[in-house]
Order: C-alpha cells, then structure tokens, then sequence
C-alpha cells in the first residue's frame, strides 16, 4: 500500500483487509484515533464501497472513541443487511420453486449466491436486489411466474425494448411502508457483444452449493470472478471495494480450485484481459493476493498500461478530494479497462441514447437529447473542456 495514504483511507482498507483475511487488523486502533481523521469522508467511504455492515463488526468495541452518529449509523446498516439477507433467501426460494414447477432453473447471482457461498459466518454483504442468471429462451415464462408472484416490471421510464437488447431486466414487488424488493433476471453477465459469445459454457459449469438443508445450483468459481471483474466495467462500481473483497474471499476459499487455464482460454477469447489484469492487481495491491505469473503473462498487458492501471487504483480508490464525482471516475476507467482502444471507442460511437441519456442525467426521450445524441463525439469533448475549465477556476 501507499505510504501517503490518509488517515481516512487507511482505515478503509484495514476494513476491507479484515473482511477479506477474517482476521483483526491490529492497526485500526491507532488508526481511529490518529489527527487528521475525517470522519465524514469515512463514512462516504464506507458507502461507496459497500463496507459499512462490515465495518460495524470492526468497530463496535471502540464505540467511546467513535462519533455516537456514526456508530449507530453503521450498527442499523448492519441489522438492515442481516434482515435484508433473510428476505431475500425467502423470496428466493419461492421464485425458485414457482420456476421449478414449470421446468425452470432460475441460478442466484452476485449478491445472494454470495452470501451463501462466501459470507456464511458474517452474512451481512450488502445487496441492493436479488440478481438472477436465466436462459434467454425462458425470460418470458420467468417475467410471467414473477408477475404472478406479485411482482411488476421495473422500467426507470426506459422503453422495455431497449432492456431487451441489453442483459437484464429488473421487477419490483411493491407495498405500503417498505421499500421495494427488486429482482433483476439476467440472461448474460455483461454487456452483450457484437459477434462473441460471453462465457458460453457457463450454464454447463455450474456447481452445487448447499443452503441450508437446500442443494441450489450456482456458476463455477470461475465464472463468479468474472462476473465480478466485469461488474467493475459499469458506471459508478469502477473502484468499489465491495466486488475486491468478494474476489479476495472466493480466491482465498478456492485457490487450489481454480481452473486457471479457464480463465486463461475466456479472457483471452472475450477479449477480456484487461479487465481481469486489473481485478487481479487490485487483489495483490490491497490484500497480496497473488495469482500464478504464467496468468498475468498470458493475460500480455502491455507494461506500459500495467503502470497507468497501477497509478489509477493508487489515486482513485482513496481520491485526496471527497467530492470527486463517480462519472468522472467511470470515464477516466473506461479506456483502461479494455483490451484496445476500439472496443471503448466503438461503446460510445454505438451507446444506445438511454445509456448516454443516464451519463449526462438528460430526459432519455426528450428532442434535446436526441439532438445531443447525433452529436455525442462533441458534446462529450465540451463537457469534458467545460469541467476542466472548472477545475482551474475554481
């Protein structure tokens, strides 16, 4: 680690190595009370990187030297995660025998599969929805047994025809007093791409994970790093710590399991190999996770990009100014995440106007952004020249 690293981000990383070992990081102590500590960039941190239930674990017993609204903050984040946990497992299962009857297999993905495969001791990893992994033929039936379950799709006033060219679609069961209880049924764990095939051996890897007294199925090892490699890829999770310390747990559980040469084979086929480099030095960076070198070599990123992804985890996990935006982290990421400069630049020559609408926070359908859209190249360059100008002014 970066021996310049503030008090703040400091802390957060003896967090996350805690979460990552399962051991007590006998630095947090002194950290807690060292000068300088900001405790409101703590807890931005904690949020933007999925830490704070976890942090309630770290610091619960130096609750007289934390701020009194900070603990309580971070001890109902923890209970919220617990319930939140047990909600899901419920209605999990119910979806997952509504499905049975008709045939269906229906596979927890991210969240909940993780959980129960890799935070059974302390299941408080936060989960915004339930995802789960389907096959494409059987959306319509899926949808349907969700509908009659109680749930209604969950568009965010995007045309339904445009998730369907994407890899998910969302649905919301809704009631008086709660929030909703979201469910994204994927088909795909990314983005789809144009004439390649993403993991397509992944529904013939699956393996089995005990639940209970309950035998689900859920992806391969593998295919789990994967999909939380490519996770980093979308706006706003570019450097959370959440998908780093899941990636830490699964090698550290499976390490002597890993097909290697699997993922040698699929990186290289999806063109993926950045993506999986950086993921991979983000784990030796924080946690001196270490992979096979005959896996880095293969993955043949340049030195020279191996540097800038370096210097950009350095300087933006723990960014100096708390107020820098997460858009900006994204773009600043997008063309160090991908094996050439084409793919990135092919992304945003062909985004479709909903995704460059969610950028710029525009009305997806409004005649303004559909003006802007003709013009993306540019308006991009001036609003990148506007916040420049910004910077120095400021």
């Amino acid at each position: 680690m970066a021996n310049n690293m503030t008090p703040g981000a400091r802390l957060l990383h003896a967090i996350a190595l805690e979460v990552v070992t399962q051991k007590k990081d006998e630095s947090i102590p002194a950290l807690i009370r060292a000068s300088g500590l900001d405790w409101k960039v703590v807890k931005r941190g904690l949020g933007y990187h999925g830490l704070a239930p976890f942090a309630y674990l770290s610091l619960k017993e130096y609750g007289d030297v934390l701020p009194p609204d900070i603990l309580a903050i971070l001890k109902a984040t923890y209970y919220d995660a617990l319930k939140q946990v047990l909600v899901f497992e419920e209605h999990f299962f119910a979806m997952a025998s509504a499905c049975a009857q008709q045939g269906i297999l229906i596979i927890p993905f991210k969240g909940m599969a993780l959980v129960e495969d890799l935070y059974t001791a302390c299941p408080v990893r936060p989960s915004c929805d339930i995802d789960v992994l389907i096959h494409r033929e059987d959306l319509d039936r899926v949808l349907a047994i969700l509908e009659g379950l109680g749930f209604e799709k969950e568009l965010t006033g995007l045309r339904e025809s445009y998730w369907r060219t994407q890899y998910h679609i969302a649905v919301a069961k809704k009631g008086p007093g709660r929030r909703p209880l979201m469910v994204e049924a994927h088909w795909d764990i990314d983005y789809p791409r144009k004439g390649r095939l993403l993991l397509p051996e992944k529904f013939n890897r699956l393996r089995d994970l005990l639940v209970g007294e309950r035998q689900i199925k859920v992806l391969s090892v593998e295919d789990t790093f994967f999909g939380l490699a490519l996770h980093q890829r979308r706006f706003g999770q570019v450097l959370n710590l959440k998908d780093v310390c899941d990636m830490g747990r699964l090698l550290n559980k499976y390490r002597d399991a890993v097909d290697w040469d699997y993922v040698i084979h699929e990186s290289q086929s999806a063109r993926m190999r950045t993506t999986v480099y950086f993921a991979l030095d983000q784990l030796k960076f924080f946690f001196n996770i270490q992979v096979p070198e005959r896996v880095v070599a293969a993955l043949a990123v340049p030195h020279f990009k191996k540097k800038m992804i370096r210097h950009f985890i350095e300087r933006n996990t723990f960014p100096d100014n708390p107020d820098i935006s997460i858009k900006e982290r994204f773009l600043k990421a997008h063309f160090l995440l991908y094996d050439d400069i084409w793919e990135p630049a092919g992304y945003i020559m062909s985004i479709p106007i909903e995704q460059f609408a969610k950028v710029y926070d525009l009305d997806p359908y409004a005649r303004k952004t559909r003006i802007l859209y003709q013009w993306r190249v540019f308006y991009g360059i001036f609003r990148w020249l506007v916040n420049s100008f910004r910077k120095i002014f400021k």
